[in-house]
């Protein structure tokens, strides 16, 4: 009787330690689509005129789906960015993606300036649209919001 009991212990300690590494892993993925943007992430405060990296987590069979190229953007919260009442979102580069290597996942990017006339600290998003070799877009990715500190702002 009790060697019944003990093996039955034993496999439901086992499967609720897979339940717990399933929900786990899942917390922890980062990306839920095709394409995604991983950096800067929310609640990052990148400084203006510094250097901070964006990474993509691009998600296609490059054999299936081959993407040419994809442009990155930005945008930010204030009247800079606001043009009849749509948001205007401001190109960062075009990169190219070679068809047997992949794409660029990281990007080096020089955070623009921002000025601390409106607010002291700017709510912005990097967006990334991925196109296929005839220029047909394939997918959109969004940052989360992260913050630009002004150049001269302490801290």
């Amino acid at each position: 009787m009790y060697k019944k009991n003990r093996d039955l212990t034993l496999a439901g300690g086992i499967l609720c330690t897979i339940f717990v590494l399933l929900f786990a892993s899942a917390a922890y993925a980062t990306c839920n689509g095709n394409v995604c943007v991983i950096e800067p992430s929310l609640g990052d405060n990148l400084r203006s005129g510094g250097i901070s990296y964006i990474v993509l987590e691009i998600n296609w069979d490059r054999y299936i789906f081959p993407v040419s190229k994809y442009k990155l953007f930005y945008t930010c919260k204030g009247s800079g960015f606001q043009k009849n009442g749509k948001q205007i979102w401001r190109l960062i580069t075009t990169r190219y993606c070679n068809p047997y290597a992949g794409c660029p996942l990281e990007y080096p990017w020089e955070v623009p300036f921002v000025q601390a006339v409106e607010t002291p600290v700017r709510d912005c998003a990097v967006g990334v649209v991925v196109f296929d070799e005839s220029g047909k877009k394939l997918g959109i990715g969004r940052s989360e919001r992260f913050k630009i500190l002004p150049f001269n702002s302490p801290g």
